[in-house]
């Protein structure tokens, strides 16, 4: 306590430490291990500072350099002091702000800190920055010295790989060389890639040669070796060479067939339809006897010829439903309620799908 008071108020005198208890009107004196400065009054001392008890300073200023205020925890400070930013000092020490305690996210939310997940990764939107290295993947590449597979280039030097190229310088050519059309294959992770398959051009002839072309004719073929299917062949000037044209579309066939002895049982006419048709009219008669008719698409009667009434005299049994025929059906007539008949004949029309 003997530094306590540093200065001499005007009016009151400091007295030193003493064990003397003689003191004069207005003396200030700090007692000896007991950490109070008493104002002595004449006939009392009243203790004005003391170690152990509260005191309320209103409008104090603490002098820094002489003053210190320990013993300070969370408790001791006003839940409304509302602390300005001014007066915090800047934090610096990692680990210091927890995560939670900001916007932090991996998701691709806009105005918010960047937070990696679990695996090291983020989302985001458009990334604007140099780009340093090869990017294996992208949907497109404005300006690229070299891509390996790209969606779409504007512009680029060479690509290994690109799925689309908006601008693409073209040349004409004449040369006699063999070229290979390229074309974009998709595999199983839907990565794009170019793929050169069997055809090959020859700008000096026209040409273009690859193993087969599927798709609709348009135009005139004035050399074939066969044809396997055609709807229709409307005008045909001149045909150099054709091999065989073994059907076309819509075309009706027969099935025709001759029984010496009737009976009842199923009679195949086709065991695997090696195309498509449409099961028209069965005509049928015998020459003696009776019995009944039926035609079957897979086990399924045809509506209409599933039950024809077979006699000396010709009978027409006409399909109105289930009677189409698909590549590998298996049709058969069936005959029933049979009596006495001999030497069955019969006709199926059908006509090419």
């Amino acid at each position: 306590m003997a530094n306590v008071l540093t200065k001499i108020w005007r009016g009151l005198n400091l007295r030193p430490e003493a064990a003397d208890t003689t003191s004069a009107l207005g003396d200030l004196q700090a007692l000896t291990g007991s950490n109070v400065v008493v104002l002595h009054n004449g006939s009392f001392s009243s203790a004005i500072v003391t170690e152990n008890h509260t005191q309320t300073l209103t409008n104090k200023t603490f002098t820094s350099s002489l003053n210190f205020i320990s013993g300070i925890t969370d408790s001791n400070i006003d839940a409304t002091a509302a602390i300005v930013d001014t007066k915090l000092a800047t934090i610096s020490t990692a680990g210091k702000v927890s995560n939670s305690a900001t916007t932090a996210t991996s998701a691709n939310t806009p105005s918010t800190i960047v937070l990696r997940d679990g695996s090291g990764n983020f989302s985001a939107g458009a990334i604007t920055a140099s780009l340093v290295g090869n990017a294996d993947t992208a949907t497109s590449a404005t300006t690229a010295g070299s891509s390996t597979t790209s969606g779409s280039s504007t512009t680029a030097g060479s690509a290994t790989t690109a799925a689309v190229a908006t601008t693409v310088t073209t040349t004409t050519k004449s040369d006699n060389t063999t070229y290979y059309p390229t074309f974009v294959a998709a595999d199983s992770s839907a990565n794009q890639a170019l793929d050169v398959g069997p055809m090959t051009y020859n700008p000096s002839t026209g040409n273009l040669v690859t193993t087969m072309f599927t798709g609709a004719l348009a135009g005139n073929a004035s050399t074939a070796t066969s044809a396997t299917t055609a709807g229709s062949a409307t005008t045909a000037g001149s045909a150099t060479t054709a091999g065989s044209v073994t059907s076309f579309i819509g075309q009706v066939d027969v099935f025709t067939g001759h029984i010496i002895v009737g009976d009842n049982q199923t009679y195949v006419l086709d065991e695997s339809a090696a195309y498509g048709y449409t099961i028209n009219t069965l005509i049928i008669k015998s020459t003696a006897g009776t019995v009944t008719a039926a035609i079957d698409i897979n086990a399924t009667p045809v509506t209409g010829i599933s039950a024809v009434s077979v006699t000396s005299s010709p009978a027409t049994g006409t399909a109105t439903a289930a009677n189409t025929v698909s590549v590998g059906n298996r049709v058969s007539l069936i005959l029933s309620s049979n009596s006495g008949s001999v030497n069955i004949s019969f006709t199926l029309k059908v006509t090419r799908t």
